[in-house]
C-alpha cells in the first residue's frame, strides 16, 4: 500500500494498493510509483504543495544517468559533448570526471521532481 497524508489526514482516493506473491519492494518499481504519482497523487494535491518522501529506490529514479568511475572514457566524453561542455582530447578519465562533478548539479534530477515541478509543487 502506498498513501500520502498531511496534518489534515490522508489524501482522499490517493491510495495505491496491490496484492502480489512478490515482496513489496520487488513489485513496486519506479514505473509503478511514477504512474501512481502522476495519476492518483498529483491531481489531488492542493496548489504549491511541498512533497516530502524518503529515498526508496523506486522514488529515486534519475531523469538521466550521470557519468561515474565505471563509465568508459569515450562515454564520458560523449556525455560532456552532448551537454555542450568543452573538453580536451588529452584529458585523462579522472580529469573528465572532475569536469562532470563541477556541472552535475545542473543535470542531476529525479523524474519525480520533474513531474512535481511541472505540476507546480
Amino acid at each position: 500500500m502506498t498513501h500520502v497524508g498531511s496534518e489534515r489526514g490522508f489524501v482522499n482516493d490517493a491510495a495505491d494498493t496491490f496484492s502480489s506473491k512478490k515482496k513489496y519492494h520487488e513489485r513496486m518499481d519506479g514505473n509503478h510509483f511514477e504512474s501512481w504519482f502522476k495519476s492518483k497523487l498529483i491531481p489531488k494535491l492542493e496548489p504549491n504543495s511541498i512533497i516530502v518522501m524518503d529515498n526508496a529506490s523506486y522514488r529515486s529514479v534519475k531523469e538521466k544517468k550521470l557519468p561515474t568511475q565505471s563509465w568508459r572514457k569515450k562515454y564520458i566524453q560523449e556525455w560532456l559533448k552532448n551537454k555542450n561542455i568543452p573538453w580536451g582530447s588529452d584529458l585523462l578519465k579522472l580529469e573528465l570526471l572532475q569536469m562532470v562533478s563541477t556541472v552535475k548539479h545542473k543535470f542531476d534530477w529525479y523524474r519525480i521532481d520533474e513531474i512535481a515541478s511541472e505540476a507546480g509543487h
